[in-house]
């Protein structure tokens, strides 16, 4: 958990560090948005792995969201539960780093692991506190073919101060029958992230499917294809980019695949208004990668697969 908010907080303290560094800016831009779904879920996921795995030690037949876990050899299932405290559920590592969660809400089916029981219709909503002066109040549901989610509270990350205030929702669809399955899904990021020097408008959506197909020799196989658009804006004091761009990438097999669509990746980042970068997608064996290029012909390499 700690190397996922760290990792934001290299981002974001690096493009401050380098203000006059269009470059820097230019990729904190792109990769705030993606790297903050990421924690975010992975927090979901150990905060209900945490509930799921007490309620389980106790042989419950609710769910248990308080007590203690401490944690005694390194496999993600070796811990002890005690009852104590009654109000909030605290997990101790064997690393010594521990976390509180205050569950206000936790709805869902009692089976699989935490992983599992996102990807079911469920609600959860909790206070999560983990450094000090650090409290977020996060939340995930999930219900008949729709999703939210949202991060709000502070943080302090890699010594710097951050603010949340981001909102997630979403459609997705699945279904499945010989020939094989698809799985389909739209989502929408909108909110801030704030520090003491800057302030980021996140404003994403993402449209993605992954189908898999069974093949005449009973092998399987799986594409994956997403669209990102990107309407976000950084602002530190009177400087100000803004990204309008949309990203596209299709992997077949967990490969690249399908240059074509790949090269429908277009858009510009604009500095006070004027255009400073264009985004595009380039082949360079064996890689797609993603780039911004600057008008002085510098490039900034935004993702590489």
């Amino acid at each position: 958990m700690r190397k996922k908010w760290a990792l934001l907080g290299v981002i974001l303290y690096h493009s401050v560090s380098f203000a006059a560094d269009d470059a820097k800016n230019v990729k904190m831009l792109f990769s705030t948005g993606p790297i903050l779904y990421e924690t975010a879920t992975l927090h979901a996921q150990i905060a209900s792995s945490a509930v799921v795995l007490a309620s389980r030690l106790q042989g419950a037949s609710t769910w248990i969201t308080t007590g203690t876990l401490t944690q005694y050899a390194p496999t993600l299932t070796s811990f002890r539960y005690d009852a104590s405290p009654t109000d909030r559920l605290i997990v101790t590592f064997l690393s010594g780093q521990s976390m509180q969660y205050i569950f206000r809400d936790f709805q869902g089916e009692y089976t699989g692991e935490g992983d599992n029981f996102l990807s079911k219709d469920h609600r959860i909503i909790w206070e999560e506190k983990f450094e000090p002066a650090s409290s977020l109040e996060m939340g995930s549901a999930q219900l008949q073919g729709t999703r939210e989610g949202y991060i709000k509270g502070n943080a302090v990350v890699a010594g710097e101060p951050y603010r949340f205030d981001v909102t997630l929702s979403g459609t997705y669809h699945f279904s499945n029958d010989r020939s094989g399955s698809e799985y389909r899904a739209k989502q929408t990021m909108r909110g801030i992230v704030e520090t003491q020097t800057q302030l980021i408008f996140l404003n994403e959506n993402i449209d993605g499917e992954i189908v898999s197909a069974q093949n005449p020799n009973a092998s399987t196989s799986i594409v994956s294809r997403s669209s990102r658009l990107v309407a976000s804006r950084l602002q530190m004091g009177d400087t100000i980019y803004e990204a309008s761009a949309r990203i596209q990438k299709v992997f077949k097999e967990g490969k690249p695949s399908e240059n074509t669509y790949w090269q429908g990746t277009t858009g510009q980042i604009t500095l006070k208004g004027k255009l400073l970068v264009k985004i595009l997608a380039t082949y360079e064996y064996p890689y797609q990668k993603i780039k911004a290029v600057l008008q002085d012909g510098k490039e900034v390499e935004l993702e590489s697969w």
